[in-house]
């Protein structure tokens, strides 16, 4: 599994380069290539709690503040012949319904490349 379909998507909508200007209260996107990590983890005998785990880990982990900025973080759990894709994002950039669209985007670049 590579961070190949979710780099892809995000270049396409132009999600790239996000620059933030704190002391205006301002953020966009300046373009280029996508930097896209992809943390995948076995899922073991329980896939489930290990979703769980990875899930929790990742809610509470605090973006970096470094430019440009990546309020996206990927994570998928590998049960062999199905994977479970996540996605923590940092509030800012998007809302639920915005973000479930761009996931069911990313999932569909894993199927239909």
């Amino acid at each position: 599994m590579t961070a190949a379909p979710i780099a892809a998507r995000l270049g396409a909508l132009g999600l790239t380069g996000l620059v933030v200007d704190q002391s205006r209260w301002r953020f966009h996107y300046g373009g280029g290539p996508a930097s896209v990590e992809l943390a995948v983890v076995v899922a073991g005998s329980d896939p489930q709690a290990t979703l769980s785990q990875l899930i929790e880990r990742e809610f509470n982990r605090p973006f970096p503040t470094a430019q440009p900025a990546q309020p996206l973080r990927f994570m998928a759990v590998d049960d062999g012949n199905s994977f479970q894709l996540v996605l923590a994002y940092d509030h800012y950039v998007a809302s639920g319904d915005s973000i479930a669209r761009l996931l069911t985007a990313i999932a569909c670049g894993y199927v239909r490349p």
